[in-house]
């Protein structure tokens, strides 16, 4: 390869429109895989662990994310001195 590897070029990707806020995992029983949830300014992304393919993105908070944390069932989000849940990407 004359540009390198491409092992993490997925990822690399993935890098550009996420934040310094950590990132939370959650698996679906129903599908049997992996979702990846990233903070992005005042919304996040759901990404499909296996393909690294966008899923979804959710709606708009009025300030940016601070913090990420999910569960089998529902994503909780931190935005200014407001916590969130989602369910199925809406609030």
């Amino acid at each position: 390869m004359p540009g390198g590897s491409s092992l993490f070029s997925g990822f690399r990707v993935l890098a550009l429109y996420s934040n310094h806020v950590p990132h939370a995992l959650r698996f679906h029983k129903k599908h049997r895989e992996f979702y990846l949830l990233t903070a992005a300014g005042k919304c996040f992304h759901t990404y499909n662990v296996n393909k690294l393919g966008i899923v979804s993105v959710s709606n708009s908070l009025s300030d940016d994310i601070n913090v990420l944390a999910a569960d089998r069932m529902l994503v909780f989000v931190a935005a200014g001195r407001l916590v969130s849940a989602f369910a199925r990407n809406k609030e």
